[in-house]
């Protein structure tokens, strides 16, 4: 990571699906061309690293190398709302420091609430929404002591 880094400026506060925007970019001598990254860092629990996404975007260098006009992802399919981090990258692989911006509106995907229904008519639970089955009192998988761990 010795090699100069591209720069930008004009990063949205909130990126749109499919909104077109503009960055001013610097970038390093004998740079011929760039693309754009989306990146969600994700983030860890019980020691497990999760939700990490990669999007490439849609991008063009303006003819003098000093504009960048990229589009945002297609849909929440792609990458869903929330937050995300840009990153210019060069041809030769040197990427700019990220930069945090929202993609969508953050609000979370609509609700299918007929699929809701349908698992919860064929689910069985505790909650009443079905008839749960009794739980054993004996054997495997019940909720009765046989034997006592003794103390160490």
């Amino acid at each position: 990571m010795s090699k100069p880094r591209p720069t930008y400026t004009g990063l949205p506060t909130t990126v749109n699906y499919n909104a077109v925007f503009r960055l001013s970019v610097q970038l390093p001598a004998g740079t011929t061309n760039v693309s754009v990254a989306l990146i969600d860092l994700g983030f860890a629990t019980h020691g497990v690293h999760m939700d990490h996404r990669f999007l490439k975007l849609k991008s063009s260098l303006s003819t003098d190398g000093k504009t960048l006009t990229v589009t945002g992802p297609p849909s929440a399919t792609h990458y869903p709302p929330g937050p995300a981090y840009l990153y210019v990258v060069t041809d030769a692989g040197v990427p700019s420091f990220g930069h945090k911006t929202l993609i969508g509106t953050g609000a979370s995907p609509r609700v299918d609430e007929g699929a809701m229904a349908n698992m919860l008519s064929n689910s069985r639970t505790n909650a009443g929404f079905a008839p749960a089955a009794a739980s054993p009192t004996v054997g495997e998988g019940s909720n009765v002591a046989t034997a006592v761990i003794p103390a160490p």
